[in-house]
């Protein structure tokens, strides 16, 4: 059987074979007075076309056409090599025109957003599994409501069992505030402890003023804060993993319309 590794090496060489006999072309192209410019362009715009498809082989992961890890190093390596195509293309860095401009920004925003999805799709799924329980994101609106309820049940007890109003004040001033949604987006995103840290706070700070029987239901109400701090650690790292497709999807559809049109007025204005 064949590994990835091994896949991953044959798609790679056969990316770099293409960049060199591309190059050698273009060079024999231009030493005949030729124009190199039409055959790179051809050629990058077909790998655009390969590279868009890997959504759509996404969609139809049920159709054994070729593995999805397959496409995927199909898509990061020949993304890479489109990289250096557009570059031979242009023979620029940053071309002089304003529509030139334009489809240049598009193209580095797509390369730019793609690179960013790629290390997000490495690291998150692996930051993921360390939080401990599986929370699939659809589900987490009903966790967040199931956890703030309890909560809301645990405050009543202790009201109840005890008579003071010390907890359900907390609540009403400041732990509601931690239960109404997902809280410390950029702190579960960057991976530091201020969420454990607020928690454990909260902990030190009011367990002194509180009775015994609230005591008992607090300690079941941190219980359900670092359950809730685990949830909203699944929602920022899902939220920012889904979040990058609807910035990368968008860019990759305007820069193929706008590859589209300029393909149009080379065949209107050149060829």
């Amino acid at each position: 059987m064949i590994t990835l590794q091994t896949k991953t090496t044959v798609i790679s060489i056969l990316a770099i074979a293409g960049l060199v006999a591309l190059y050698w072309v273009a060079r024999q192209q231009s030493l005949q007075l030729h124009d190199p410019t039409i055959l790179s362009g051809y050629v990058a715009l077909t790998v655009m076309i390969l590279l868009a498809l890997f959504n759509t082989r996404k969609k139809l992961s049920m159709i054994p056409i070729i593995s999805a890890r397959v496409w995927l190093v199909f898509h990061v390596v020949f993304g890479l090599a489109l990289m250096v195509v557009f570059g031979l293309h242009t023979g620029s860095l940053w071309p002089t025109g304003l529509y030139e401009q334009i489809l240049a920004g598009l193209f580095y925003l797509v390369c730019l957003t793609g690179i960013a999805g790629y290390l997000l799709s490495r690291s998150i799924p692996s930051r993921l599994r360390h939080l401990g329980n599986e929370i699939i994101f659809e589900r987490i609106p009903a966790e967040l409501y199931e956890v703030r309820e309890a909560a809301k049940g645990h405050i009543t007890a202790a009201l109840e069992a005890s008579g003071n109003e010390t907890l359900a004040r907390e609540y009403e001033e400041s732990l509601a505030w931690f239960f109404a949604r997902p809280r410390f987006f950029l702190s579960h995103v960057s991976g530091t402890e201020r969420p454990s840290a607020w928690i454990k706070n909260k902990d030190t700070s009011l367990r002194p003023f509180l009775s015994d029987a609230e005591q008992q239901e607090f300690d079941s109400l941190l219980s359900l804060m670092n359950y809730k701090n685990e949830i909203d650690a699944h929602y920022a790292n899902q939220r920012l993993l889904k979040g990058w497709l609807f910035l990368h999807l968008p860019l990759t559809l305007a820069l193929l319309v706008f590859v589209a049109w300029h393909v149009l007025l080379v065949h209107l204005y050149v060829l």
